[in-house]
Order: C-alpha cells, then sequence, then structure tokens
C-alpha cells in the first residue's frame, strides 16, 4: 500500500473532495497486479502515466472526461490529426514522419519568434539582445517545438491509455493500439536523443520500456 501514499497526498491538495476518486481502494484489481513498477506512482516523475510534472495534467483530463463519456470508446478522448500536421498522426511510428513533424514546428516557430523579437524591436521594448544571442536563442526554443509537441501529444495518449486501465481493469482495443504506438515514437532514437541529458534519456527508456512491456500484459 506504500507505494501509492504519493496519489493519497497529490489528489487530498489537488482536487476538490467531491472529485477524489482515486486511492488503493479504487484502483482497479487487474491494474494492481500489473502495475507493479515503482515509477507509476511517483507522481513527480514526468514518465509516469499519472504524473504532475508533464504539461497538462493528461490523467486528471481524462478521468474528468470519463465520468461524462462512459458509453464512448475511449479514443474519442483523444484529439483528432489535422491536415495541417499541428497534431501528430497517431497511425504513423516511422523516423520520416516524426522528424518531417518536427521541421515543420521548427520552421513554424522559427518564424514566430523572429516576428516577435523584430517587433520588440521597432517598438524598443525589453532589454535588447545581440544578433547573435538573438538567433542563439531562437534556434534552441525552436528546435524542441516539435519534440515538445510530439512528447505532450504521446504523453496525453500513454495517460488515457493506462488511466482507463487503473479505473475500468480494461484499455478499449482502439485506445490500446494508440498507446502502443505512442510509446513506440517516444522511444524512437531521434525522440530520445532530443533530451540532453544524458541520465535523463536512459531513465525515460527504460520507463518506456516497462510501459511497454506491462501494456502487452493487459488483455
Amino acid at each position: 500500500m506504500g507505494t501509492y501514499l504519493s496519489i493519497f497526498i497529490y489528489l487530498f491538495n489537488y482536487k476538490n473532495m467531491e472529485n477524489f476518486i482515486l486511492n488503493y481502494n479504487n484502483i482497479h484489481p487487474k491494474a494492481k497486479e500489473i502495475l507493479k513498477d515503482e515509477f507509476y506512482w511517483d507522481l513527480t516523475n514526468p514518465n509516469s502515466p499519472f504524473s504532475i510534472n508533464r504539461i497538462s495534467n493528461s490523467f486528471q483530463e481524462f478521468e474528468e472526461w470519463r465520468r461524462e463519456h462512459s458509453s464512448e470508446d475511449a479514443i474519442d478522448f483523444l484529439p483528432v490529426w489535422d491536415e495541417n500536421g499541428f497534431i501528430f498522426d497517431r497511425d504513423k511510428t516511422d523516423v520520416q514522419s516524426i522528424e518531417n513533424f518536427c521541421d515543420m514546428h521548427y520552421q513554424y516557430q522559427k518564424q514566430m519568434l523572429q516576428q516577435y523579437f523584430e517587433m520588440m524591436k521597432s517598438a524598443n521594448i525589453g532589454d535588447q539582445l545581440s544578433e547573435e544571442e538573438q538567433n542563439e536563442g531562437i534556434e534552441e526554443t525552436a528546435r524542441q517545438q516539435g519534440i515538445t509537441m510530439l512528447k505532450e501529444q504521446d504523453d496525453k495518449i500513454i495517460s488515457a491509455g493506462f488511466g482507463q486501465f487503473i479505473l475500468e481493469g480494461k484499455i478499449d482495443s482502439a485506445l490500446k493500439i494508440a498507446t502502443e504506438k505512442a510509446i513506440e515514437r517516444q522511444l524512437n532514437p531521434f525522440v530520445i536523443a532530443a533530451f540532453h541529458d544524458e541520465d535523463f534519456q536512459h531513465q525515460r527508456k527504460r520507463d518506456l520500456k516497462q510501459l511497454f512491456s506491462d501494456l502487452n500484459e493487459i488483455a
């Protein structure tokens, strides 16, 4: 029971009591049997499907959505790919598609940042950076944009998949496939290499492989 203590603390502080739904007693028994690794219940670990250290708290979003849409297929929680490519096609896992997605966001973000700095310069607002400093900042920020967007989308998918499992003891087939592909994308060496901290790279690969292994245990 000790591994679930952080869930109590998190939800007690983060949500009103009327929304307090997740504790050791109402985590589905099938989830207790399979999700034994400690990292699942470390809510400060950004690799956990239930982490609070993500851009958005995807598990909470899914849980709230599910209460209002319990009869719908859980895949409907996820955003739909758009023809402009700002949301990645969740059916794809190949590195070329990932690189194209990241490059598109890089080019878009770079253009937006350049326009922003030009506006600030014209209005004489804020500290003026040297051209070299400005270009370095634009390049670094823009280069990470695609990876950040892809990670946020895949985190949402993974949180929904494992979220349904701990709530209901199952993952709808379409969501399970989407979850598997999201993990595959995040395990792609191109994506892993985007995280500059080598220790985090190793930890992320380890946790993602655990997710993938446990997902295959879910009937």
